[in-house]
């Protein structure tokens, strides 16, 4: 199956109407040869940003048997980077903020897996183990970045939420912080994941 599934669309809508937002579906087939994001999301002030729901999944290598590292980067590195491309779709300017909404059902597949991709190695406590900077996934992804101002991990069906800011521009992080009622939640900073 392409794209997220029913329920992960689901859980994020959810989530914005507990925040007194509408989270309006984007119609299939609006820009020709394009895929757009799933979701307008409006709040009563007129406010708007674009979210892209991912909905991971977590795949055995069959050769070995295991969860390997760089398997599950690059299924996360190619969802930012078609995420990306899709709020350029209806968003060439950047002139409202994108969120990208995560979505992992998979206990393994978690918040720490997206800032591992994110930051291109793997690091505990400052020093860094695996470097998958080079792998060119990983570069794609970290080059569109700067499209993407917050992602947002929710998993399962959890209250389990992970903020992180990718913002590049002042107005569009106080725009998101203030729709989403954020201003009370600890955010981490990006530069503190090594972003």
């Amino acid at each position: 199956m392409k794209g997220p599934d029913a329920i992960s669309l689901a859980r994020a809508n959810a989530w914005f109407q507990g925040r007194g937002l509408v989270a309006e579906r984007m119609p299939a087939g609006r820009i020709p040869g394009k895929r757009a994001p799933d979701f307008q999301v409006y709040s009563s002030r007129g406010e708007l940003f674009f979210c892209e729901v991912k909905a991971p999944s977590l795949r055995m290598d069959p050769e070995t048997n295991c969860f390997k590292h760089t398997t599950t980067l690059r299924k996360l590195a190619d969802h930012v980077v078609t995420a990306a491309e899709q709020f350029g779709s209806v968003n060439k300017t950047h002139m409202v903020p994108n969120v990208l909404f995560w979505n992992s059902d998979h206990f393994q597949l978690n918040f720490s897996s997206l800032i591992m991709m994110l930051r291109g190695y793997l690091g505990v406590e400052g020093r860094e183990f695996a470097d998958f900077k080079r792998l060119r996934s990983i570069q794609k992804a970290r080059a569109n970045l700067a499209t993407i101002d917050l992602h947002i991990w929710l998993q399962g069906e959890s209250t389990q939420l992970v903020y992180i800011p990718t913002f590049t521009e002042p107005f569009r992080a106080r725009l998101l912080i203030r729709m989403l009622s954020l201003e009370s939640v600890p955010i981490t900073n990006a530069q503190s994941f090594g972003l």
